[in-house]
């Protein structure tokens, strides 16, 4: 009868000279170190704090103890943290030269994970079992950067643009939002290229996917119901059309509604997007209401009559439109970035209490402006889910925050004051709207990248060029 035997694996041997310890981290020397500052990060020591160490040190031995000669971060941290034992090597002690040299291999010969690889990972961590937020938890990273981890790594032109851009998570997941979509990928390679925003781009197209699908959405209902759509016409354009109820049927008092006027054979409509409240809706018209023989249901004498515009002034209206459009979306992004890097904080930020004070004292209406409103904005920053009930949120945070996050609520009433008191006039004029501007650049200096339209609206010329149209693309009829 056959016997299985079981091999086991013969124990390593170490070099002449080589020892392997495990030590406690206080009764090691750390040696000179070409490091001029250990830049231990809050990361750093909490992943010491909470795996100990698990790449041994090396250290070398010395007539006044044991000396690190590569893992100076570690030994620090884990002293300070109180580990009880690390692993080290102890190697021979080739002098100074062997130590720079092996210093200099261990910063600057080692490859760091790149960004794709980091995505991987996720994605094996959530195979085996765990959320995005048991992740977060368990590698000490943001639940927004697992998610987006996790997004790229489903995502073939999400991982290629973090590589070939050097480009952190949660940006390269805004390629894995529209991967598919040839323009929209487009314009973001064009803005990575050029060092732009991507979320500012990203939210433009959002914010122009969502008007595209209003408006026909809007017309197709008309289509359903029989109506013919005709251009939205332009501000100065003279035709025969008008509105159906700036109009009244011979007879009547009172104006035809769109129901009234369905009968026509002039009846026809356009569809108007509101960018103040990204809805799309019908506008009935009749296209000849002097041979329908309507008549006009305001005086004709009581309104000056248009007059050709040149087309310069054409051009002018269109730009205005366009940065109308770029300040929305830039908006959206802004307020966002706010409700997660600023929010949140522990801390304030560098500047707060200056802002903080520079506010109540030459920024008074604004504030008063907010409180009006019940501090609803700065409520929805603080993460308050309801249209109401902003300012009893706001003071139910500070019954039970320390003094500096008490700092920090404080600080995002006064940036949500502002905000309510921005809008699509910031851009027009630097020196018109100054107080925008000094707001936009104190978010420049705590993190915040702004937008083309932000930079205008701080008397900048953006750096970027304008987007290239996409190749063969045809403007919808608003």
């Amino acid at each position: 009868m056959a016997t299985t035997s079981t091999t086991q694996p013969a124990p390593a041997t170490l070099p002449d000279g080589v020892a392997f310890l495990y030590m406690n981290p206080g009764d090691l020397i750390v040696d000179a170190n070409i490091r001029t500052n250990a830049d231990i990060t809050p990361e750093f020591r909490q992943s010491i704090r909470d795996l100990g160490v698990r790449v041994p040190v090396t250290a070398v031995r010395a007539p006044e103890g044991i000396k690190v000669r590569e893992g100076q971060r570690r030994t620090i941290t884990a002293t300070e943290e109180q580990v009880p034992t690390i692993p080290v090597y102890v190697v021979p002690d080739g002098g100074d030269v062997e130590r720079i040299i092996g210093q200099l291999a261990e910063n600057h010969d080692r490859a760091a994970m790149t960004q794709p690889d980091t995505a991987a990972a996720y994605e094996q961590l959530a195979l085996l079992g765990l959320s995005a937020s048991q992740i977060a938890k368990r590698t000490r990273r943001t639940k927004a950067e697992v998610t987006a981890g996790l997004t790229v790594a489903k995502s073939t032109i999400a991982v290629e643009a973090a590589e070939g851009y050097a480009l952190d998570l949660v940006s390269a997941a805004l390629f894995a939002e529209f991967d598919g979509d040839e323009d929209a990928t487009r314009t973001l390679q064009w803005t990575a290229e050029r060092g732009g925003s991507l979320a500012h781009a990203a939210q433009r197209i959002r914010d122009e996917r969502a008007r595209t699908q209003a408006l026909d959405a809007e017309r197709t209902r008309l289509t359903a119901d029989g109506v013919t759509i005709t251009p939205k016409p332009g501000y100065y354009e003279v035709t025969a059309g008008r509105e159906v109820t700036a109009l009244r049927a011979k007879g009547s008092t009172g104006p035809l509604s769109a129901e009234q006027h369905a009968t026509c054979p002039h009846h026809a409509a356009y569809v108007h997007y509101d960018d103040a409240t990204a809805t799309a809706r019908a506008v009935y018209i009749c296209t000849d209401w002097r041979a329908a023989g309507h008549l006009r249901w305001t005086d004709p004498a009581a309104k000056a009559e248009r007059t050709p515009v040149s087309e310069s002034e054409r051009a002018e209206r269109r730009q205005v439109r366009e940065n109308n459009a770029a300040w929305r979306s830039a908006e959206k992004v802004r307020r966002d970035w706010l409700a997660a890097t600023i929010a949140p904080r522990k801390t304030p930020p560098k500047g707060a209490a200056e802002m903080v004070a520079d506010a109540i004292v030459n920024q008074a209406s604004r504030l008063s402006y907010a409180a009006d409103r019940g501090f609803q904005v700065a409520a929805s920053l603080l993460g308050h889910t309801s249209e109401h009930g902003g300012r009893r949120y706001i003071a139910n945070l500070l019954s039970k925050a320390n003094t500096p996050r008490s700092h920090v609520i404080t600080l995002v009433v006064v940036l949500a004051a502002i905000e309510e008191c921005t809008g699509v006039h910031s851009w027009r004029s630097a020196s018109g709207d100054s107080g925008a501007a000094d707001y936009l650049t104190t978010l420049e200096t705590w993190g915040y990248q702004l937008s083309d339209i932000e930079q205008i609206a701080c008397g900048r010329t953006p750096t970027t060029e304008p987007d290239p149209e996409p190749a063969e693309a045809a403007a919808p009829a608003a």
